[in-house]
């Protein structure tokens, strides 16, 4: 028995969903609505019988390229003072 809808009143419960093969030979899941994970990427391993499919991590590279995250009134960068010379330990 095959459907493409989740049990969404029942998080546990399976659900099961169409399986197709593309023209590289990849397998593709068709997933319900209600299932389908807000990420550009996701991270695919296997864990026994199962197969785990999560958000990709995030890193701070994606976190940099959206941008300023500071207040306005924060400057968007310091000047940096040349060193200070001192004495020797010795």
């Amino acid at each position: 028995m095959a459907n493409n809808q989740s049990n969404a009143s029942d998080p546990a419960s399976p659900s099961f969903v169409k399986t197709d093969r593309n023209g590289g030979g990849n397998q593709v899941e068709h997933v319900p609505v209600d299932l389908e994970i807000e990420a550009g990427e996701v991270q695919i391993r296997r864990e026994g019988d199962s197969i785990l499919h999560k958000p990709r991590p995030r890193v701070w590279d994606d976190y940099f390229a959206k941008g300023r995250r500071l207040a306005e009134d924060i400057p968007a960068s310091i000047e940096d003072c040349p060193p200070q010379k001192r004495d020797d330990f010795g």
